[in-house]
């Protein structure tokens, strides 16, 4: 099995894809720092290419948080920095006086050439709260090119 899941991931890492003008993806992630399956923030969100491999992103957060329900929006936008690696950033408001920025550097890993999975590392600052996490996405491209 180990030899399995080792081939598998090996062959998601050597194949470049191409992220090309004009493609739009939708992606559900979940934060996984410090989360537990009842509370994990949940972000589902919308990425366009208007040129080959850089991308502007539209994401909504939601979480139950402390009993209350939290919700923001982040607009971002992503590089590839080689074929399957990207960097991001972007601002995120909740639209109360509470904005602030996220960095992140993540891989498209394509299962195939309609769905992918995205881990990432990010860095997340508002007013006084400084968070470094791990996400992981799954996501559709509705218009492969």
């Amino acid at each position: 099995m180990s030899k399995f899941l080792f081939l598998a991931l090996l062959l998601i890492s050597v194949t470049g894809f191409s992220q090309e003008r004009g493609e739009i993806w939708t992606e559900l992630s979940a934060d996984l720092t410090n989360s537990t399956i009842t509370n994990s923030p949940i972000s589902p969100s919308i990425l366009y290419f208007p040129i080959d491999n850089i991308g502007v992103r539209v994401s909504g957060f939601y979480q139950d948080a402390d009993g209350g329900f939290s919700s923001s929006v982040q607009l971002a936008g992503r590089v590839y920095v080689t074929p399957n690696g990207y960097a991001q950033g972007g601002i995120v408001t909740d639209f109360q006086d509470n904005t602030g920025y996220t960095l992140s550097l993540g891989y498209t890993g394509h299962l195939t050439n309609w769905f992918y999975v995205e881990p990432s590392v990010r860095y997340f600052h508002q007013n006084t709260v400084n968070d470094v996490g791990i996400s992981l996405g799954i996501g559709i491209v509705l218009n492969n090119r």
